[in-house]
């Protein structure tokens, strides 16, 4: 009796696990960014019922290509016996679902509850992209970098003194001495880019649109943000206006913005063919 109670004390809690994703209570302080990761993972692998119409096109046939609404209809004419196979299939869902969500731990559950919450308030976006941007690979470094790394290390030790007498150091070193740190630098810019496609290629497609937001746009960088996304391409009003001041080089005396609205009311003035000329420009 104790474990059939236990069981069903389980399934409720993770039953409102699964239902309770509207709640909007604050993140718990002790949950940290590792477990809000294990919860969204297990979330994400909690198995889910198909709706009546999403298995009725499954069955393919006749089925698959029709649409939702075509769909009802053909499922509101079936009798008992021909829903059958749909109501089987959904029956058997619920069984995985419900199997899978027993078997997780007590700690499993607050996981996918602390996703839940973080989710719904803005924590895990914000953690997540923080987690993101940290492992991004770093940008190769320079001979100075490397000398003043190497030097560093040596201050921590107590070898060396400030960072200036650093530099000084650097800048008597004879051409051979630094040959060696300038080899280094070439060996880590010429490997950067393999590891930043390596990193790009290991983004998921939630992590893509995280960071093409305003958001991961700013804490990338103009340059890295370019890198996996590529350049903008300049509208068809940017790219006549550019034409325009090549046209028309601002004169001595002239200011920029009357060059810039002449272009503008240049381009206003063009028919509907001109301007998709600039825009498959």
């Amino acid at each position: 009796m104790f474990f059939l109670k236990q069981q069903t004390q389980i399934f409720t809690t993770a039953s409102a696990v699964v239902r309770a994703y509207g709640s909007r209570s604050g993140v718990p302080r002790t949950s940290t960014f590792a477990k809000l990761k294990e919860g969204a993972a297990l979330s994400g692998k909690i198995p889910t019922i198909p709706g009546h119409l999403f298995v009725l096109r499954r069955l393919g046939g006749e089925y698959s290509n029709l649409t939702n609404d075509q769909l009802a209809e053909k499922y509101a004419s079936l009798s008992k016996e021909e829903r059958k196979p749909i109501v089987e299939a959904r029956q058997k869902a619920r069984e995985e679902k419900k199997a899978f969500i027993t078997g997780l731990s007590t700690k499993q559950l607050e996981n996918i509850l602390k996703y839940k919450e973080a989710k719904e308030s803005g924590t895990f976006v914000q953690h997540h992209l923080k987690d993101l941007i940290k492992s991004l690979p770093k940008s190769s470094p320079s001979a100075y970098n490397l000398f003043v790394q190497e030097a560093s290390g040596k201050r921590a030790e107590g070898t060396s003194h400030s960072l200036r007498a650093i530099a000084d150091q650097f800048n008597v070193l004879d051409g051979q001495s630094k040959q060696k740190y300038q080899a280094l630098a070439k060996a880590a810019q010429e490997a950067y880019p393999a590891k930043f496609q390596a990193w790009k290629e290991s983004l998921s497609a939630d992590d893509l649109k995280l960071l093409k937001t305003n958001a991961g746009r700013n804490a990338l960088g103009k340059t890295n943000y370019q890198k996996i996304f590529g350049k903008r391409p300049m509208s068809g009003m940017n790219l006549f206006v550019k034409e325009y001041f090549a046209k028309h080089p601002v004169s001595a005396g002239e200011r920029v913005n009357e060059t810039f609205k002449a272009a503008v009311d240049a381009y206003s003035q063009l028919n509907d063919a001109e301007k998709a000329s600039y825009k498959s420009a």
